[in-house]
Protein backbone atom coordinates (compact mmCIF):
# COMPACT_ATOMS: atom_id res chain seq x y z
CA UNK A 1 0.00 0.00 0.00
CA UNK A 2 1.23 3.73 -0.72
CA UNK A 3 2.25 5.52 1.95
CA UNK A 4 -0.06 8.42 3.18
CA UNK A 5 1.68 11.71 3.20
CA UNK A 6 0.56 15.50 4.29
CA UNK A 7 1.95 17.38 1.68
CA UNK A 8 1.94 21.75 1.53
CA UNK A 9 -0.63 23.20 -1.20
CA UNK A 10 -0.88 26.58 -0.92
CA UNK A 11 -2.26 28.32 -4.10
CA UNK A 12 -2.83 31.59 -4.91
CA UNK A 13 -4.75 33.84 -6.46
CA UNK A 14 -3.36 35.52 -10.20
CA UNK A 15 -3.69 37.67 -12.20
CA UNK A 16 -1.41 39.56 -14.87
CA UNK A 17 -0.06 43.14 -13.94
CA UNK A 18 2.85 45.02 -15.57
CA UNK A 19 5.55 46.69 -13.74
CA UNK A 20 4.33 49.77 -15.72
CA UNK A 21 0.51 49.73 -13.89
CA UNK A 22 1.74 50.62 -10.83
CA UNK A 23 0.66 54.31 -10.37
CA UNK A 24 -2.40 54.22 -12.32
CA UNK A 25 -3.36 51.07 -9.85
CA UNK A 26 -1.94 52.64 -7.21
CA UNK A 27 -4.32 55.94 -8.01
CA UNK A 28 -6.94 53.65 -7.88
CA UNK A 29 -5.91 51.47 -5.02
CA UNK A 30 -5.56 54.78 -2.72
CA UNK A 31 -8.68 55.55 -3.91
CA UNK A 32 -10.89 52.97 -2.35
CA UNK A 33 -11.23 50.22 -5.85
CA UNK A 34 -10.56 46.73 -4.44
CA UNK A 35 -9.74 45.12 -7.72
CA UNK A 36 -7.28 47.63 -8.15
CA UNK A 37 -5.90 46.96 -4.21
CA UNK A 38 -5.48 43.41 -4.59
CA UNK A 39 -3.70 43.48 -8.32
CA UNK A 40 -1.43 46.00 -6.35
CA UNK A 41 -0.61 43.38 -4.12
CA UNK A 42 -0.37 41.11 -6.49
CA UNK A 43 2.72 43.42 -7.88
CA UNK A 44 4.13 44.25 -4.70
CA UNK A 45 4.32 40.48 -4.15
CA UNK A 46 5.89 39.63 -7.11
CA UNK A 47 8.38 42.31 -6.60
CA UNK A 48 9.20 41.17 -2.79
CA UNK A 49 7.31 44.18 -0.92
CA UNK A 50 5.77 41.76 1.09
CA UNK A 51 4.59 44.59 3.40
CA UNK A 52 3.05 46.59 0.68
CA UNK A 53 1.65 43.47 -0.81
CA UNK A 54 0.30 42.87 3.19
CA UNK A 55 -1.11 46.58 3.37
CA UNK A 56 -2.94 46.31 0.31
CA UNK A 57 -4.14 42.53 0.24
CA UNK A 58 -5.78 43.45 3.56
CA UNK A 59 -7.68 46.57 2.33
CA UNK A 60 -9.11 44.41 -0.47
CA UNK A 61 -9.48 41.10 2.09
CA UNK A 62 -11.32 43.34 4.51
CA UNK A 63 -13.66 44.87 1.78
CA UNK A 64 -14.66 41.16 0.90
CA UNK A 65 -12.52 40.84 -1.80
CA UNK A 66 -12.10 36.58 -2.09
CA UNK A 67 -9.02 36.17 -4.07
CA UNK A 68 -7.44 39.06 -1.48
CA UNK A 69 -8.37 36.87 1.24
CA UNK A 70 -6.94 33.76 0.12
CA UNK A 71 -3.61 35.46 -0.90
CA UNK A 72 -3.08 37.16 2.04
CA UNK A 73 -4.19 34.00 4.21
CA UNK A 74 -0.96 32.26 1.99
CA UNK A 75 1.02 35.15 3.13
CA UNK A 76 0.41 34.82 6.38
CA UNK A 77 0.87 30.87 6.15
CA UNK A 78 4.34 31.45 4.53
CA UNK A 79 5.22 33.61 7.68
CA UNK A 80 4.20 31.25 10.02
CA UNK A 81 0.90 32.96 11.21
CA UNK A 82 -1.52 30.34 11.28
CA UNK A 83 -3.92 32.07 12.98
CA UNK A 84 -4.08 34.68 10.42
CA UNK A 85 -3.96 32.63 7.77
CA UNK A 86 -6.59 30.45 8.72
CA UNK A 87 -8.63 33.26 9.50
CA UNK A 88 -8.40 34.89 5.97
CA UNK A 89 -8.86 31.44 4.22
CA UNK A 90 -12.14 30.91 6.03
CA UNK A 91 -13.64 34.05 4.64
CA UNK A 92 -12.42 33.26 1.49
CA UNK A 93 -13.29 29.54 1.78
CA UNK A 94 -16.97 30.16 3.33
CA UNK A 95 -17.67 32.83 0.46
CA UNK A 96 -17.17 30.15 -2.33
CA UNK A 97 -13.41 30.47 -2.79
CA UNK A 98 -12.10 27.04 -4.23
CA UNK A 99 -8.57 28.04 -3.79
CA UNK A 100 -9.25 28.92 -0.46
CA UNK A 101 -10.95 26.15 0.46
CA UNK A 102 -8.06 24.13 -0.88
CA UNK A 103 -5.77 25.69 1.12
CA UNK A 104 -7.59 25.92 4.14
CA UNK A 105 -8.78 22.01 3.99
CA UNK A 106 -4.89 21.42 3.93
CA UNK A 107 -4.03 23.69 7.27
CA UNK A 108 -6.46 21.75 8.77
CA UNK A 109 -5.28 18.09 7.29
CA UNK A 110 -1.34 19.34 8.79
CA UNK A 111 -3.33 19.90 11.63
CA UNK A 112 -4.88 16.55 12.21
CA UNK A 113 -8.24 18.04 12.00
CA UNK A 114 -9.04 15.84 9.79
CA UNK A 115 -13.21 16.52 9.91
CA UNK A 116 -12.66 19.87 9.16
CA UNK A 117 -10.21 19.44 6.28
CA UNK A 118 -12.61 17.10 4.62
CA UNK A 119 -15.32 19.78 4.57
CA UNK A 120 -12.99 22.02 2.67
CA UNK A 121 -11.63 19.74 0.46
CA UNK A 122 -15.39 18.57 -0.36
CA UNK A 123 -16.65 22.20 -1.38
CA UNK A 124 -13.63 22.59 -3.46
CA UNK A 125 -14.16 18.76 -4.66
CA UNK A 126 -17.53 19.82 -6.00
CA UNK A 127 -16.32 22.53 -8.33
CA UNK A 128 -13.70 19.57 -9.82
CA UNK A 129 -10.54 20.71 -8.30
CA UNK A 130 -8.39 17.76 -8.66
CA UNK A 131 -6.01 18.71 -5.77
CA UNK A 132 -8.79 18.35 -3.61
CA UNK A 133 -10.01 15.12 -5.00
CA UNK A 134 -6.97 13.62 -4.38
CA UNK A 135 -6.67 14.68 -1.14
CA UNK A 136 -9.67 13.65 -0.28
CA UNK A 137 -9.16 10.27 -1.78
CA UNK A 138 -6.11 10.01 0.18
CA UNK A 139 -8.05 10.84 3.47
CA UNK A 140 -10.49 8.17 2.48
CA UNK A 141 -7.93 5.30 1.84
CA UNK A 142 -6.22 6.44 5.09
CA UNK A 143 -9.40 5.76 7.20
CA UNK A 144 -9.66 2.67 5.19
CA UNK A 145 -13.20 3.79 3.69
CA UNK A 146 -12.14 2.50 0.20
CA UNK A 147 -15.71 3.27 -1.73
CA UNK A 148 -14.90 6.55 -1.06
CA UNK A 149 -11.21 6.44 -1.50
CA UNK A 150 -11.94 4.41 -4.83
CA UNK A 151 -14.40 7.31 -6.19
CA UNK A 152 -12.57 10.38 -5.37
CA UNK A 153 -8.93 9.61 -6.87
CA UNK A 154 -11.24 8.56 -10.12
CA UNK A 155 -12.60 11.60 -10.05
CA UNK A 156 -9.08 12.97 -10.19
CA UNK A 157 -7.43 10.42 -12.40
CA UNK A 158 -10.19 11.01 -14.57
CA UNK A 159 -9.46 15.09 -14.70
CA UNK A 160 -5.64 13.70 -15.49
CA UNK A 161 -4.25 13.78 -11.65
CA UNK A 162 -1.18 11.16 -12.17
CA UNK A 163 -0.51 11.02 -8.97
CA UNK A 164 -4.11 10.09 -8.40
CA UNK A 165 -4.12 7.70 -11.05
CA UNK A 166 -1.42 5.94 -9.80
CA UNK A 167 -2.61 5.42 -5.98
CA UNK A 168 -6.10 4.01 -7.77
CA UNK A 169 -4.04 1.56 -9.39
CA UNK A 170 -1.98 0.45 -5.93
CA UNK A 171 -5.91 0.25 -4.35
CA UNK A 172 -7.05 -2.02 -7.29
CA UNK A 173 -3.81 -4.11 -7.15
CA UNK A 174 -4.74 -4.56 -3.40
CA UNK A 175 -7.99 -5.77 -4.07
CA UNK A 176 -6.16 -8.23 -6.72
CA UNK A 177 -8.12 -6.44 -9.48
CA UNK A 178 -5.13 -6.44 -11.83
CA UNK A 179 -6.86 -5.57 -15.16
CA UNK A 180 -7.88 -2.12 -13.63
CA UNK A 181 -4.68 -1.90 -11.93
CA UNK A 182 -2.71 -2.25 -15.32
CA UNK A 183 -5.24 0.52 -16.52
CA UNK A 184 -4.90 3.36 -14.14
CA UNK A 185 -0.74 2.38 -13.52
CA UNK A 186 -0.60 2.60 -17.31
CA UNK A 187 -2.74 5.98 -17.64
CA UNK A 188 -0.20 7.90 -14.67
CA UNK A 189 2.82 5.89 -16.43
CA UNK A 190 1.84 7.67 -19.80
CA UNK A 191 2.19 10.90 -18.27
CA UNK A 192 5.84 10.46 -16.95
CA UNK A 193 4.89 9.07 -13.19
CA UNK A 194 7.78 7.40 -12.60
CA UNK A 195 6.32 5.38 -9.04
CA UNK A 196 4.07 4.49 -11.78
CA UNK A 197 6.28 3.23 -14.13
CA UNK A 198 8.14 1.05 -12.16
CA UNK A 199 4.94 -0.12 -10.62
CA UNK A 200 3.57 -1.10 -13.83
CA UNK A 201 6.37 -3.01 -14.04
CA UNK A 202 6.30 -5.00 -11.29
CA UNK A 203 2.82 -5.74 -12.17
CA UNK A 204 3.87 -7.02 -15.17
CA UNK A 205 6.57 -9.00 -13.78
CA UNK A 206 3.77 -10.55 -10.96
CA UNK A 207 1.65 -11.65 -14.19
CA UNK A 208 4.33 -12.74 -16.12
CA UNK A 209 3.75 -10.44 -18.88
Amino acid sequence: MLKYIIISIIILSTVAIKADDEASLKSAADSGDSYAQYSLGALYDDQGKLDLAEYYWKLAADDGFNEAQNNLGALYDDQGKLDLAEHYWKLAADGGGSLAQINLGNLYEKQGKLDLAVHYYTLAAKDGYSISQYRLGLLYRAQENLELAEHYLKLAAQEGHSRAANNLGDLYENQENMELAEYYYKLSADSGNANAQNNLEALYKKLGK
